[in-house]
């Protein structure tokens, strides 16, 4: 059984922050910290943050989110010529 402020994926938690957003993407992902373009917060998703790279974004899920901690890479938009 798990205690207050543990999750099964690390036994830690993310609070929900832009570095709690930043701490999943650094334990959680291959993706580097250092080349985060931007973290927002989702405008409409308690727990959810929008971290935005150079070709990619992803949505960190932290704080009471029900599916943090995690992340999930947004859907690319196709490009048009």
């Amino acid at each position: 059984m798990l205690s207050a402020g543990s999750s099964p994926r690390g036994g830690s938690r993310y609070p929900d922050s832009e570095d709690g957003a930043r701490g999943v993407v650094m334990d959680l992902t291959a993706f580097a910290a250092a080349s985060i373009v931007d973290i927002e917060p989702h405008p409409s998703i308690a727990g959810c943050w929008i971290v935005t790279f150079p070709r990619r974004r992803l949505r960190a899920y932290v704080g009471d989110h029900p599916m943090a901690p995690d992340f999930q890479l947004e859907k690319e938009e196709s490009k048009k010529a």
